[in-house]
């Protein structure tokens, strides 16, 4: 399979992990899609989508190829509160968690696929907090954290 769908897999296991072990403060299951949509009536649970962005590979031997990859982690999660101003309730263990994820995949290195390709996570991209748009007219948290890897095969 390919590399970069394969290091999307693999986050989505380590998320998972990650998750049902505690080292994360939320309880969720990640899922990989291509678009991170879900029915707004389905959003009063956490979603936490990996997609497999984008990727660039660069010939680094005649026999390795080094693949400079783009993974999106979307999470998401609709408010319930009945006030339209306060949901810090809902929203602040979100942040929490954005940045817990974010601890979790920066510096890390994951083993990926048949080939035992070594997958590095190099940076995470500069983003908001949530999306204010979302917010405003869903009462939807949602953050999008586009990590920059590097893998070789």
């Amino acid at each position: 399979m390919s590399l970069l769908i394969d290091t999307a897999d693999e986050i989505v296991t380590v998320l998972n992990a990650a998750s049902a072990d505690e080292t994360l403060s939320q309880t969720f299951t990640a899922t990989r899609k291509y678009i991170p949509r879900t029915d707004l009536k389905d959003m009063n649970s956490i979603h936490v989508t990996v997609v497999p962005a984008m990727s660039t590979p660069e010939r680094m031997t005649r026999s390795n190829v080094s693949l400079s990859m783009i993974i999106t982690v979307a999470v998401q999660q609709r408010s319930t509160e009945e006030s339209t101003d306060d949901d810090t309730d809902t929203f602040d263990p979100l942040v929490t968690l954005v940045e817990e994820v974010d601890a979790l995949m920066l510096g890390s290195t994951l083993t990926v696929g048949d080939a035992d390709a070594l997958v590095s996570v190099e940076s995470s991209a500069e983003r908001e907090a949530f999306m204010y748009e979302h917010m405003d007219k869903f009462r939807q948290f949602t953050s999008i954290t586009h990590y920059t890897m590097l893998g070789h095969y």
